[in-house]
């Protein structure tokens, strides 16, 4: 299309008979096509035909220019002097050698226009391939294109000093858009730039690049502190980056201001993408840490005033309301007043949808206050789930002083329920010790509905007695419902295996451990019961290592005198070698554990 619209046949037998003598190796098709004129021109671009090309120019179809000009065809043939030098010079080893790689050019880049001097400069020590250079040498190539723009200055011109967007740049734009320039690269020496303290170095040296290609222009300098600020680097390091920037090109960038758009930025897409939250909390963590250094750039009250309007809009997802005011609660000094807001939207957060009480500040601010909520939200409860909010009400709480007397209200309440039975046992699993008479009082009402969750309860009670007494309800004939996983792990983490010798659960552990079975646990249950995260229950339990935890067992059963049982529980073990196949040469192993 372009070479029927620009070039008529007479122009075409001109080029290709000027260029077909002067140009080795041309694709004239891809020439004439417009896509990339430059491109196919500058690998065959050499001294001898430059000049050549280039008064042919204004008859090159351009898609981007309508036709090339003489100066983009100087430009392309400059950058390659440079970059590939000529036969008879090697590649460049020192800055020395480049500045004369420059010169070299000198005499093509007096034919070039402002802006294709400008984009010449830009390609030979601004660019991404001008970083293989180093930044010595840029700096000192720079250092020269300034002196040629100022050169080409006319004296006693009265040109507008016209922006690198206009259509007309005059050389004394570029000179000064170059001296910025130049300002820019000597910031990247700055110490404040070496070995930043809470950053890795790759990290910090993909930044420290990515600063240097935004030549501290506002626009990308903006760009890059959300991208730092996203990745957790320290809000110190990221105002370094703004107020060297600044000393090249004006702007009103603030850590404050940037830190709030990218929580905004990503609250906004909390609920579709996961790692937004993740993103939060390395911002959050940040902050403060840069309040524990008593930084000034950011603080908790700059971060409280974008999290706070999402967390007490009801609308927006429940399950990402209490995961944000966990993170605030962990990472942010909080006034009292701020205290309260946090506990005022957490209590909202977790009864929203099952509750239909309002509930204001000064319902939850004191211990009195809550303990009142409770026993008006206890009452409306009707429901198991609703039960369960308010169990995670008091864990959100946290209060010493009316707490147990909750935990107790809340557990009496639940136990009655059939379907809450089980709720009970994994509740009372994280609750320190309660009353000798209130466990005696729920583990009864458990009894009498199921005498598994009954010894459950008794080994998280832990109170010997009462699993005695759970245990004496089991009968031969019912030893099939005791193939239960959170059961024989819980009387394992216990360390209760002696205390089940003589009961129908015996042999169901040892087939348990022998067969190394692991079926799915309560997460929660087990969670709570050994204070740690669900991720880390395997781990613990040493579940993925099913020798030592036999190992375990045996040596528990070795400990309480029971010797036959921890000898045959080897020797039942097929993992064995046929030399401990003897019960005195196993209970000798059992011994050395």
């Amino acid at each position: 299309a372009h070479m029927e619209d620009v070039v008529d046949v007479d122009t075409h037998i001109e080029l290709i008979e000027k260029l077909r003598s002067s140009v080795s190796g041309l694709d004239y098709k891809a020439l004439m096509s417009g896509e990339d004129a430059l491109s196919v021109l500058q690998p065959v671009l050499l001294a001898s035909n430059v000049h050549t090309v280039a008064k042919l120019a204004n008859k090159i179809p351009s898609k981007e220019h309508g036709t090339l000009t003489s100066g983009m065809v100087f430009r392309a043939f400059a950058e390659k002097l440079l970059w590939t030098g000529d036969e008879k010079h090697q590649r460049p080893q020192s800055t020395a050698d480049w500045v004369q790689r420059y010169e070299a050019c000198q005499e093509y880049l007096g034919h070039l226009s402002a802006k294709d001097f400008l984009l010449f400069v830009h390609n030979i020590a601004l660019s991404p391939q001008a970083l293989m250079i180093g930044l010595e040498t840029r700096t000192e190539l720079l250092n020269r294109a300034v002196k040629t723009a100022r050169q080409r200055v006319k004296p006693g011109s009265d040109d507008d000093l016209a922006t690198p967007t206009s259509q007309e740049v005059s050389f004394e734009a570029v000179a000064l858009s170059l001296q910025q320039s130049l300002q820019h690269l000597q910031n990247l020496t700055s110490p404040e730039l070496k070995n930043p303290i809470g950053i890795s170095e790759d990290l910090w040296d993909h930044f420290v690049q990515e600063f240097d290609l935004t030549l501290s222009q506002p626009q990308k300098v903006h760009t890059l502190a959300i991208s730092m600020l996203e990745k957790g680097v320290p809000m110190t390091t990221t105002g370094t980056i703004l107020s060297l920037a600044k000393q090249v090109h004006t702007h009103t960038l603030t850590v404050t201001g940037l830190l709030k758009e990218v929580l905004q930025k990503n609250l906004d897409s909390l609920s579709e993408t996961p790692e937004s939250l993740r993103t939060i909390e390395k911002v959050l963590s940040a902050v403060s840490q840069h309040e524990k250094e008593i930084g000034a750039l950011a603080s908790s009250g700059d971060v409280l005033a974008v999290l706070r309007p999402y967390c007490s809009e009801h609308s927006n997802p429940g399950s990402s309301r209490r995961a944000l005011l966990q993170l605030m609660e962990k990472y942010l000094q909080l006034s009292q007043q701020d205290s309260d807001l946090l506990l005022l939207y957490q209590t909202q957060s977790l009864l929203a949808g099952h509750f239909s009480i309002e509930v204001s500040v000064d319902r939850v601010s004191s211990p009195d206050a809550r303990q009142q909520l409770f026993s008006v939200l206890l009452t409306e409860a009707e429901s198991v789930d609703q039960l369960k909010i308010l169990a995670s009400l008091l864990e959100t709480w946290q209060d010493s002083g009316f707490h147990i007397q909750c935990w107790l209200d809340l557990l009496r309440v639940l136990v009655s329920k059939p379907e809450g039975v089980a709720h009970v046992v994994t509740i009372r699993a994280g609750l320190p010790e309660l009353p000798k008479e209130v466990d005696e009082e729920l583990f009864s009402e458990i009894l009498a509905s199921s005498t598994l969750d009954a010894i459950k309860f008794a080994l998280t009670s832990s109170r010997d007695a009462l699993l005695d007494q759970a245990l004496s309800q089991l009968k031969l004939d019912n030893a099939d419902i005791l193939f239960d996983t959170d059961l024989l792990e819980l009387i394992i983490a216990k360390q209760k295996v002696s205390v089940v010798t003589m009961t129908p659960i015996y042999p169901v552990l040892c087939k348990y451990l022998q067969c190394s079975i692991t079926g799915s646990l309560n997460a929660e249950f087990f969670a709570r019961l050994l204070h740690c995260s669900k991720g880390q229950i395997q781990e613990v339990l040493a579940l993925s290592a099913p020798a030592k935890r036999l190992q375990k067992v045996a040596r528990q059963l070795f400990e309480a005198d029971f010797m036959v049982e921890a000898g045959s529980l080897f020797l039942s073990a097929q993992c064995f070698h046929p030399g401990l196949q003897t019960m005195n040469t196993a209970l000798g192993f059992v011994d050395r554990l």
